[in-house]
């Protein structure tokens, strides 16, 4: 049998679960067991920053909405960003160390087309310096 996909993770950070089902039309078709479990979201708690967990509409442009069947997602639409000032960040990381993570988890429809820019900074010292990550 084919496997579903992967299941949102349980936590966000601090490590939780996520799993997956398969079904079996026939018995003893499918080896091994008919679900899968894995750990995800296996890095420290602290520190982290989820803008979309605030009640700040202000970072967010009027594209996003909360996705109505899972508490932690959100659905955007074309031309849609997130804008949130280093500034206004908490002060503890105010100042990003010289290595450092950020952390994505995107999950795209098949069916649709996706293409445009994921993900972008930009530098206020040098112009026209961008990290960017896109889907062509």
């Amino acid at each position: 049998g084919q496997w579903t996909d992967w299941a949102a993770c349980s936590s966000s950070c601090g490590e939780g679960s996520q799993h997956r089902l398969r079904y079996c039309l026939l018995q003893g078709s499918c080896e091994g067991f008919n679900k899968e479990t894995r750990r995800c979201n296996m890095f420290s708690c602290q520190g982290v920053v989820s803008p979309l967990m605030t009640d700040q509409k202000r970072y967010l442009h009027g594209q996003w909405g909360k996705a109505p069947d899972r508490q932690t997602a959100w659905r955007l639409r074309p031309s849609a960003y997130l804008w949130l000032p280093a500034a206004e960040l908490p002060a503890s990381i105010h100042h990003l160390r010289k290595h450092f993570a950020l952390l994505v988890t995107l999950r795209l429809n098949p069916k649709e087309p996706a293409t445009g820019t994921l993900f972008s900074l930009r530098s206020r010292r040098q112009q026209n310096a961008y990290l960017s990550v896109e889907l062509a």
